[in-house]
C-alpha cells in the first residue's frame, strides 16, 4: 500500500503543478475539483492497479464517489477539455514511471479506457 499512497501524493503534486489546486483535504464540489478528484481516480485504477477502498481512503470520500467518477470518466473526458488534458498529462506521467508494457497490456488499458468491446481491436 505504501507504494500507491506515494504514487498517490506524486499525482496530487503534479495536478497542483497544473492546475494550481490542492485537492488533498478539500471537500469542495467546484468543477475544478472534482476534475483533479476524477483524473486521479482514473489514473490510479487504471495505472496502478488501486481499488475503490484504497481510493476512499486517500481522498477522504465514500467508495461510491470512486465507483461514480470510474463511470463518470468517459463522459467528462469527451465534453470537457480541462478534464482531457489534466488526464492525459497524469497518463504520460504515470507511463514515464512505468515498466515498458507489452503489447496485449496497451491493447488492453486502451479498450478499458475506451470501453470498446474486445472483438473491435
Amino acid at each position: 500500500m505504501q507504494t500507491k499512497e506515494n504514487d498517490f501524493k506524486e499525482l496530487i503534486a503534479l495536478a497542483k503543478e497544473v492546475t494550481g489546486i490542492d485537492v488533498r483535504y478539500s471537500r469542495s464540489r467546484k468543477k475544478e475539483y472534482v476534475q483533479i478528484k476524477c483524473a486521479i481516480v482514473n489514473v490510479m485504477r487504471r495505472y496502478y492497479s488501486a481499488s475503490t477502498v484504497q481510493l476512499a481512503r486517500l481522498l477522504d470520500l465514500h467508495h461510491t464517489t470512486i465507483v461514480h467518477h470510474s463511470k463518470d470518466h468517459s463522459s467528462r473526458y469527451r465534453f470537457e477539455p480541462d478534464y482531457a488534458e489534466l488526464y492525459d498529462k497524469m497518463v504520460r506521467f504515470a507511463m514515464s514511471k512505468s515498466e515498458t508494457i507489452s503489447t496485449e497490456k496497451m491493447i488492453q488499458l486502451m479498450r478499458s479506457a475506451l470501453s470498446v468491446p474486445d472483438e473491435i481491436l
